[in-house]
């Protein structure tokens, strides 16, 4: 019997030996599931990243061509800005011959209108004074006229009281050849 229950010992040593084994082993596996599951939701959440990352690489990348494309651009202005400084300082310069030019055309001018202005003055008080001689001119031979337009009004008057005085012994020198004619006939 000493030997059966050395066995049985031994076997419940066994027993608990494979007991805490599984046990470990339970444990192992479940760490190692845990790991799994972290390592793969680690993995998932990497592989986001990753994409992100590459998503922001490409969204970088077109920044950057973007950005070059503009480097270029300003480059190439730049390359012309030498040409329009140049093509700048002639237009100033042909602008300030221009304004020198208007300035003096405008000086020329204002001369030109003030002589002008002068002359119409000078105009104006010539036509003033011809048109108060040609009023006094009027004037007189109006008075003339009217002078003369009297006397013959005076003139026509006495004609025309002769004529009706003439008419009158006319017309008397008539009646008085009419009655002599009327005592004549038989």
């Amino acid at each position: 019997m000493r030997d059966l229950q050395g066995e049985v010992a031994r076997l419940q040593a066994m027993a608990v030996e494979h007991r805490d084994a599984v046990g470990a082993a339970e444990q192992r596996s479940g760490a190692e599931a845990g790991f799994r599951a972290r390592a793969e939701q680690g993995w998932e959440r990497a592989a986001r990243e990753v994409e992100q990352a590459e998503q922001q690489a490409r969204q970088e990348q077109q920044r950057t061509a973007e950005a070059e494309g503009r480097l270029h651009a300003a480059q190439a202005q730049a390359a012309l800005v030498p040409g329009l400084e140049e093509r700048a300082r002639a237009l100033e310069e042909k602008l300030r011959g221009e304004a020198a030019r208007s300035q003096s055309s405008q000086h020329s001018e204002m001369q030109s209108a003030q002589l002008a202005a002068q002359s119409v003055q000078r105009a104006q008080q010539e036509g003033r004074e011809a048109a108060h001689r040609a009023e006094e001119q009027c004037q007189h031979h109006l008075d003339a006229v009217t002078a003369e337009g009297k006397h013959w009004r005076k003139q026509a008057e006495g004609a025309t009281g002769a004529a009706r005085q003439a008419a009158v012994s006319l017309g008397q020198s008539r009646g008085v050849v009419e009655a002599m004619l009327a005592r004549l006939q038989p």
